[in-house]
């Protein structure tokens, strides 16, 4: 019996079906990002109160099916781009926090404080004073994002870590990780209200950093080699 063949023209559009289905994950892939992209600009300059999303899919040039096929609504939207937002800076404080400014006597307690002034320095960008510190609070009720959850572990491990290399007071790390949390917030709001912005982010980072220069050890840290992990540093003695 002669083996039959594939059919004519079975393999053109087997080879054509993948690249239909990868042309369509694009288009939708293109399409989100043109959203959110959108709407970033939009509530920036806007606020989200004063963002409708006809805007949104007018400047995006999709339409309001679209929007709402990769969105359930407006506040959705929202938190994808605040998102965004506190994930592009989470990145600068890293590369802030790790660029060793201060020549062979750096460490990681010095880090964290580079890092919370690359943080006072993105309150003066527009977009992230807007949409992170003004709206966001209000829109999404501190519920946090994803990137927000990431910032706190983040910030965490820093704390911790400047215990366990002897460069910052022992303290019980979560408690002193909610009051840092607090001070940048506290911080934030104190340079997106002011009138004049310049002078209210210089005057912070000095008041910042004197609190934190407060936390740091008085005592010099201890060496790797004689260093245990969590071990408490035994008190000093009275007088």
């Amino acid at each position: 019996m002669p083996v039959k063949g594939p059919a004519p023209g079975s393999k053109k559009k087997n080879a054509a079906a993948p690249s239909r289905a990868s042309r369509r994950a694009e288009n939708a892939f293109e399409t989100r990002a043109a959203i959110v992209t959108s709407a970033r600009k939009l509530f920036a300059k806007k606020g989200y109160a004063n963002t409708g999303t006809e805007e949104i899919v007018a400047k995006a040039r999709v339409t309001r099916g679209a929007l709402y096929h990769h969105f359930r609504d407006k506040e959705e939207l929202f938190r994808v781009v605040a998102d965004q937002l506190v994930s592009e800076t989470l990145h600068k404080l890293v590369a802030e926090g790790t660029a060793g400014q201060f020549g062979t006597d750096d460490n990681i307690w010095n880090g964290f404080r580079r890092g919370f002034q690359a943080y006072l320095d993105a309150c003066l960008e527009p977009a992230f004073q807007r949409i992170v510190i003004v709206d966001a609070p209000a829109i999404l009720r501190d519920t946090p994002t994803r990137s927000d959850q990431a910032a706190a572990i983040l910030e965490r491990g820093w704390l911790e870590r400047a215990m366990e290399e002897g460069y910052l007071i022992e303290a019980p790390v979560d408690a002193l990780n909610a009051l840092a949390a607090g001070l940048l917030t506290a911080a934030s709001r104190y340079v997106a209200q002011a009138t004049d912005q310049a002078t209210a982010r210089r005057e912070m980072g000095e008041a910042l950093d004197v609190v934190l220069a407060a936390l740091g050890s008085r005592e010099p840290p201890q060496p790797a080699a004689k260093r245990v992990t969590g071990q408490r540093r035994p008190p000093r003695p009275a007088g």
